[in-house]
């Protein structure tokens, strides 16, 4: 179907060459009929130029049929060789005493002229016909391999987040009981926070904690003296935001994400609207059956940092 298009689109610029040329013909007569034109400097007579321009006309139909027969030809491939056969009989015309192209001889009467602005237009249209499949292959292609590169990219990463995660599970995972003696005090995180009353004190009497880690999951549970302080979360190693409920117990939700850093430590970010809005950022790096916790509060334009250290649960 390209190749028909082609053709019928190289068929029709050589019809729009040839009304070009035989206007040309025409005018450049009618002004050689008002003006006779000087001398050719190749020696011809004015009757031997006058035998050129009347084989002009006999060109003209040439061009003519062989572009008809372009405009029915199937192959575009095949059209391009017919069109150079048809440029190639070359065209000349006598235009204001001088000559357009090379000097003519009897034998040929339009030897080796130059393309014309309108034959250089037709054939860079042919060309853009002929090479725009092959263009939009080529993009196509590169389009495929960079979305290839890219999904392999991601499953690259992907492996190697559940490489890590394999291994932070075992160092993770199991029940942390609180060491309140090694810990630092929560009194400036729970100032900031503006938490009293029962709230206050059942942060105050966490006990422990529950950690789950797998290939694409983290899970969280804190446990507490008091039961009105229950907090379950679970994210997953992608990064990808969740939400869950506020661990002040205040009404609303906190959106937060977890990342697995390579040297194996566990990030979680939340962050949380008013009343109280704020972040948080906790830090779990296990060794050695020790757990430690470091967490950056920021709330009111303030920080506070503290570290809260577990040791791991006997058979947990």
């Amino acid at each position: 179907m390209q190749s028909r298009l082609a053709a019928a689109a190289l068929g029709l610029a050589l019809s729009a060459v040839t009304r070009a040329v035989a206007a040309r013909v025409s005018t450049r007569r009618a002004a050689a009929a008002a003006s006779p034109p000087p001398p050719h400097p190749s020696g011809l007579t004015p009757e031997q130029a006058d035998a050129i321009d009347e084989n002009a006309d006999a060109i003209v139909a040439r061009i003519d049929a062989k572009s008809a027969r372009l405009r029915r030809a199937a192959g575009g491939r095949a059209a391009v060789l017919v069109a150079g056969t048809a440029v190639g009989e070359n065209w000349g015309w006598r235009a204001g005493g001088r000559w357009i192209g090379a000097a003519p001889t009897l034998d040929h009467p339009f030897p080796a002229a130059r393309f014309s602005a309108l034959a250089a237009g037709a054939a860079f249209l042919l060309l853009a016909l002929l090479f725009l499949p092959f263009a939009r292959r080529l993009a196509k292609q590169a389009s495929s391999r960079s979305r290839t590169q890219a999904t392999i990219a991601a499953a690259r990463s992907l492996a190697a987040t559940r490489r890590r995660g394999a291994a932070a599970a075992t160092a993770l995972t199991g029940v942390w009981l609180k060491d309140a003696a090694a810990s630092e005090p929560m009194d400036a995180a729970l100032d900031a926070m503006q938490l009293k009353g029962l709230v206050r004190a059942a942060i105050q009497m966490v006990k422990g904690i529950s950690i789950t880690v797998d290939s694409t999951h983290f899970s969280l549970s804190v446990f507490s003296a008091l039961p009105l302080l229950k907090v379950s979360e679970r994210y997953p190693l992608s990064g990808d935001p969740v939400e869950h409920r506020r661990r002040d117990l205040r009404p609303g939700k906190a959106a937060g994400r977890t990342t697995l850093r390579a040297d194996g430590v566990l990030v979680t970010a939340l962050a949380w609207r008013p009343p109280a809005a704020g972040a948080c950022v906790d830090q779990y790096r296990a060794r050695d059956g020790t757990l430690l916790v470091t967490t950056t509060l920021k709330v009111g334009g303030g920080a506070v940092k503290y570290r809260t250290v577990y040791r791991r649960q006997q058979g947990g």
